[in-house]
């Protein structure tokens, strides 16, 4: 559930390739897991079935996929 919402909070309307949409909805999902203590190792191979940027391109789209997260945790905290 936390994927499908982050590809609504990021993509809403942006339109890029499908990996890559995938790979941040995938990611901010895991942060978001991982901060509520949650079992994300399924998440991990799912982000590893789709990565195939270089990481460099990885690192450009980690602001957004940071924000997201960090914007679903305060609604979280009530922040």
């Amino acid at each position: 559930m936390i994927h499908e919402y982050a590809h609504t909070l990021l993509h809403g309307d942006v339109d890029a390739e499908r990996s890559k949409r995938e790979v941040e909805a995938e990611a901010v999902a895991n942060v978001l897991g991982r901060y509520c203590g949650l079992d994300t190792s399924g998440s991990t191979f799912y982000l590893a079935a789709w990565e195939s940027d270089d990481p460099e391109v990885v690192r450009d789209r980690f602001g957004r996929i940071s924000r997201t997260a960090e914007e679903l945790i305060d609604a979280l905290e009530g922040t």
